[in-house]
């Protein structure tokens, strides 16, 4: 059962960190998110808990300088579809709150600064695109996975094969700022391992950063990518 804010599967399925033995992993896990949604999937779209973890949309802020008086339209998409627009004061920032960015496509927003908020004139066009790192999460949001199960091994013609070998964790992710997710958690496989995550995509800059580390007491495994 899986739903915008909580889900619960029990069966054969993927464990939230990688496994250290073969066989397939049966078990049951729960997904619990706090002021956080993730839609629900389509019929046969299988359960991925890593994707389950994730916002599918980050709200981000867009802001910028300008000379007071400027007139800044935000838009979006190839059709120029006006957002919102603002009137620079004194202060010459401008800033638009709370915009949507999606997991599955870039966000193109474009900012055109009118001088003297005159619309006739010639303005000064800003590029300002948005992914969403797969990891994280929206600012003050968390999620907290829960999962535990056993190995089952395929051995010769036996239909159900043989189930051993006791797995499980726990993890909790916690949107810290839009630009920062932190996450951490103990599981059990074979070895007790610590969970360290981070996901880090700093507005204004060209820079993704996703780590996801189990450590333990002899070995350590780690899922790294750094754009």
């Amino acid at each position: 059962m899986q739903r915008e804010k909580t889900d619960y599967v029990i069966g054969s399925q993927s464990t939230f960190w990688p496994s250290q033995g073969e066989g397939d992993f049966w078990g049951i896990t729960s997904i619990q998110r706090f002021r956080n949604v993730t839609p629900i999937p389509p019929s046969g779209g299988g359960f991925n808990p890593s994707q389950r973890l994730e916002s599918q949309q980050i709200q981000r802020t867009i802001s910028g300088e300008a000379e007071p008086g400027t007139l800044v339209q935000l838009t979006r998409g190839a059709g120029e579809e006006i957002v919102a627009e603002v009137l620079v004061d004194a202060s010459g920032i401008y800033r638009f709150e709370n915009l949507p960015t999606g997991s599955l496509r870039i966000n193109n927003y474009r900012v055109f600064l009118y001088p003297n908020g005159q619309l006739s004139a010639e303005p000064e066009i800003r590029e300002v695109n948005y992914t969403t790192l797969p990891g994280q999460l929206n600012s003050g949001t968390s999620a907290i996975i829960i999962s535990g199960g056993v190995r089952r091994e395929l051995i010769g013609d036996d239909f159900l094969g043989e189930f051993n070998d006791l797995r499980g964790g726990i993890s909790y992710r916690l949107g810290l700022t839009e630009d920062l997710t932190v996450g951490v958690g103990l599981i059990e496989d074979e070895s007790v391992l610590g969970l360290g995550e981070i996901f880090y995509q700093p507005a204004g800059l060209p820079l993704k950063i996703g780590i996801s580390t189990l450590i333990g007491n002899t070995d350590t495994e780690s899922r790294n990518f750094i754009y």
